[in-house]
């Protein structure tokens, strides 16, 4: 016994502290960087790179955008948008070649009519019961 203390009852080790016993030796970890600071900042006075950047559009100059253009023209370029993502994502897509797409078919059609002659069977075989009763 290591003094009476339970494997319950010891207290479980988290990840990245240092235990009692290397504390009380002396072998805790030392860290190579100093730590760090955090310095506060200051709302007020933007970045060179923000300072240069051009304004964010606002909710009122969307709006305006929205309302110079017709119903039918904002719906062609939601189509046009429609249509080239999915030009693009079917560019992404990875197509089998012609002996996969062939082994995959077979394996389709066999299970198909693996489970159809199950379920043929088992419907014959439900349908004589019934006859029976």
């Amino acid at each position: 016994m290591d003094g009476g203390v339970t494997a319950a009852a010891r207290p479980q080790k988290v990840f990245g502290e240092p235990d009692r016993e290397s504390v009380r030796r002396g072998r805790q970890e030392m860290s190579s960087q100093p730590p760090s600071v955090a310095k506060p900042r200051s709302a007020a006075a933007p970045s060179r790179a923000e300072a240069a950047r051009p304004p964010k559009p606002t909710l009122e100059r969307e709006r305006q955008a929205d309302s110079e253009r017709s119903g039918y023209g904002s719906r062609i370029d939601r189509i046009k948008k429609q249509w080239f993502d999915t030009v693009a994502e079917l560019k992404k897509v990875t197509w089998p070649d012609k002996e996969a797409t062939k082994n995959l078919t077979l394996v389709v059609i066999g299970i198909s009519a693996a489970l159809g002659a199950l379920l043929g069977g088992l419907d014959w075989i439900l349908q004589q019961l019934f006859a029976l009763i």
